[in-house]
């Protein structure tokens, strides 16, 4: 049977641009043994054709369209993954090329389950967030994110409580699936992703609060980085 160090889960919902972007930059990582499993909440789009394109170890998953169920599609992601790190990223995270190194080595040293720095989490610019972005060069565009300011959103909380997020009393509030490390493991001791979350929003959030019960520590990884590529909501 195969095996990898990292699982890196994606699931989508007609997403075809975004989710093209997001596989390009994770094949230009440095870190190379990981598999990609594709996650589809019942897209009415060819989502297929986007995964069959590439050589590396990509998966299609598909569940039908019942509304919004992130939840289940990523749970389909971790019972299906064949690597001993979770990585979740949303289509449309454009992941800088050091960031898996940097979240499996943290893991593998601490066994904490880790948060990506996001810049551009907001679809508040979004026109003037997607002039910066160069597909083909995401440290440059980071850079440039950078000196217009458009820093993850939640850099206000870092600022005022600390980058250390095993000091804060509730750490489990920034944990966001747009990018995230869980070994695999964890995930399914603690009963995986609530799929009674059927609307946008929380079923990450609350899948870090059982992280935190269960006595593993959740921290921020600020080398593990990506940009948000500005898209609407779907469903």
């Amino acid at each position: 049977m195969e095996h990898y160090k990292m699982s890196i889960i994606i699931p989508t919902y007609n997403d075809v641009e975004a989710l093209d972007m997001t596989i390009q930059c994770i094949l230009k990582s440095d870190f190379k043994d990981y598999e990609i499993l594709i996650c589809d909440d019942g897209s009415n789009v060819d989502n297929l054709s986007i995964v069959s394109k590439y050589e590396y170890p990509i998966r299609y998953f598909y569940q039908s369209d019942k509304g919004f169920r992130a939840a289940a599609a990523r749970n389909m992601g971790i019972l299906n993954a064949k690597g001993d790190i979770c990585i979740f990223v949303d289509a449309g995270v454009l992941l800088q090329r050091h960031t898996l190194s940097s979240f499996y080595q943290n893991i593998i040293e601490t066994h904490y389950a880790y948060i990506g720095y996001v810049y551009g989490f907001t679809n508040e610019y979004e026109e003037k967030i997607k002039d910066l972005i160069d597909i083909n060069d995401i440290d440059k565009s980071i850079e440039k994110m950078t000196q217009h300011q458009y820093f993850d959103r939640r850099k206000a909380g870092y600022q005022a409580l600390g980058n250390d997020l095993t000091t804060w009393p509730a750490p489990w509030i920034y944990f966001s699936t747009c990018l995230v490390a869980v070994e695999r493991k964890l995930l399914l001791d603690i009963g995986m992703f609530d799929e009674n979350f059927n609307e946008w929003g929380c079923e990450d959030s609350e899948l870090g609060l059982r992280i935190f019960l269960n006595g593993t520590r959740i921290q921020l990884d600020s080398n593990a980085v990506a940009i948000h590529y500005p898209h609407q909501k779907k469903k």
